[in-house]
């Protein structure tokens, strides 16, 4: 009976680390597709109004947000040349 229940929380504890990785990967494809969305918003808006928005979110203290959105543009304009 122990072994049973031995095996039965080890199968629940490989399946709650299975959900959570899951889950992980989930939010993080969730926050790079956000990302990349506002990056695209910025591309589209005058470069004032782009400036503004980066502001408004460092004040807001997403400032690594405001780094993520940086380099990706980054890295997008080093793939075009």
């Amino acid at each position: 009976m122990l072994a049973s229940l031995k095996t039965e929380r080890e199968r629940f504890d490989e399946r709650r680390e299975s959900f959570d990785r899951r889950l992980e990967q989930i939010r993080t494809g969730a926050e790079e597709d956000g990302i990349r969305e506002v990056q695209f918003t910025l591309q589209a808006l005058e470069a004032e109004q782009s400036k503004d928005m980066l502001l408004r979110m460092y004040d807001d203290k997403r400032i690594e947000d405001v780094v993520n959105i940086i380099q990706l543009c980054q890295s997008i304009n080093e793939k075009r040349y």
